[in-house]
């Protein structure tokens, strides 16, 4: 029991420092359905897939786009995760902000 609730309890310290992170980046986010999941900017969900087995480990991450379900990028660690999804909304802005070519 006593391991169970030290494993809660890093969960819960990864979930938060993960949160504080994306905040500080100016990435509006909010805690997801379940303890491991944070939804960020509406669009993205980080969900903690694996909690370091060592001090010198990094939790890591997965990354989805929530508007379809798409797994964006797995594995990715918790020093990464901001700038992952910062791509991610570059690219897709810039995939819309292009006209659409209309053939006649």
């Amino acid at each position: 029991m006593n391991q169970n609730v030290s494993q809660n309890q890093m969960v819960d310290d990864c979930m938060v420092e993960m949160a504080r992170d994306l905040l500080d980046a100016d990435l509006v986010s909010q805690f997801g359905g379940h303890d491991k999941s944070i939804i960020v900017e509406s669009e993205f969900e980080v969900i903690l897939t694996h909690l370091p087995l060592w001090k010198n480990e990094s939790p890591l991450f997965m990354i989805g786009r929530m508007l379809d379900n798409h797994m964006m990028k797995s594995l990715v660690k918790q020093e990464d995760v901001i700038d992952t999804i910062k791509s991610f909304l570059d690219s897709e802005s810039s995939v819309s902000d292009r006209p659409i070519v209309q053939y006649s």
